[in-house]
């Protein structure tokens, strides 16, 4: 990988504002890393919101000036990605490198994704230099053979132990993932704690697995992804049976409150394991109107509204479901229940 300028020379190029500025990588940031590996730079990602009064500022003082310009682009693939949760923007940046201010300035290892940098508040030329050239350091030393492995190539690693079924080798290294991602910054723990799941649980320690995935969902909460909570309601059933599957959409529902399968599933449970039909219909009704082009969350409303008893309101429901859906037969099949049996399934 090409060595970052000394900041003295950087800091030379500073001093001339000029109108160019820095030219920002076009594409998405898949594509970013992707040209970073090829050109053997880094990833340096602008976290901005229309909101942001010090984004702009650094846009007219900071990444307006040439020599800023040139010093970006002989060392990094500049990138703007335009981060607001009110809007649901750039939610997996945030997510996933724990933006919590703007303007935050992120350098990321385009090899695994890490992140080597994170700069929040108003970055001056100098603390971006310093920033870049902490980066390389760290970078540099990720790749040195005296240094362990990255925390993506031991996850890397765990998953080919598991496919050749090396199961004390996947979880040596999954486990070494999972510490060597201890703040979640680099996005690979929770992978590395569902494969070390994965292994206990084919070890027959059901338990363990269970706890493995738990210990790190609470260390690392903003990296959970339905993916993630998928798998931890699938364990915490095997574990559990019905009362730990709830338990964990429970929390799933109360983390993604926009989360219309998290919503749904939650619902769906209390119904038909919960035995609680008035408190699925509540919770099904708000998932209504997170998205209301959806039919699935009317139909399992109307499933609910039903099995407590309200078979009109549960018509109505149904029927708002077939006319966003006219050609699915499960919605029309539902609807006759509904209007000629005692008890819809």
């Amino acid at each position: 990988m090409r060595r970052v300028l000394p900041i003295l020379l950087l800091l030379s190029l500073l001093l001339t504002p000029s109108r160019a500025g820095v030219r920002w990588f076009e594409g998405n940031l898949e594509q970013a890393m992707a040209r970073a590996r090829a050109e053997g730079r880094l990833v340096l990602v602008d976290c901005w919101a229309t909101w942001c009064k010090y984004c702009r500022v650094m846009d007219q003082d900071v990444w307006s000036q040439e020599g800023v310009a040139r010093a970006l682009e002989r060392s990094t693939v500049p990138i703007k990605r335009e981060v607001d949760a009110r809007r649901g923007l750039g939610l997996d940046i945030s997510e996933r490198y724990g933006v919590r201010e703007l303007p935050a300035v992120l350098i990321i290892d385009p090899n695994d994704g890490s992140l080597l940098s994170k700069l929040v508040g108003y970055s001056s030329p100098e603390r971006l230099i310093e920033g870049i050239d902490e980066a390389f350091r760290k970078a540099a030393e990720a790749r040195s053979p005296q240094t362990a492995q990255s925390p993506a190539d031991l996850l890397r690693a765990s998953r080919e132990a598991l496919r050749s079924e090396d199961a004390p080798r996947a979880l040596e290294q999954a486990r070494a993932a999972r510490a060597a991602d201890a703040d979640c910054s680099a996005g690979i723990a929770l992978d590395a704690a569902v494969v070390e799941a994965e292994v206990l649980l084919r070890l027959g320690k059901s338990e363990r697995a269970l706890e493995a995935l738990e210990t790190v969902a609470a260390r690392c909460p903003n990296a959970l992804c339905p993916e993630i909570w998928r798998r931890w309601v699938e364990l915490a059933g095997h574990v559990d049976g019905k009362a730990g599957k709830g338990r964990v959409l429970e929390r799933w529902a109360a983390a993604a409150p926009d989360d219309i399968e998290a919503q749904v599933a939650w619902g769906v449970w209390l119904r038909e394991d919960g035995g609680d039909a008035a408190r699925s219909a509540e919770v099904l009704e708000k998932a209504t109107r997170v998205a209301p082009d959806d039919p699935l969350p009317l139909a399992e409303w109307s499933r609910s509204l039903a099995a407590a008893g309200h078979r009109e309101q549960a018509i109505e429901a149904i029927e708002q479901a077939i006319a966003l859906d006219p050609h699915d037969p499960d919605l029309r099949e539902l609807r006759f229940r509904l209007r000629f049996e005692s008890t819809p399934r």
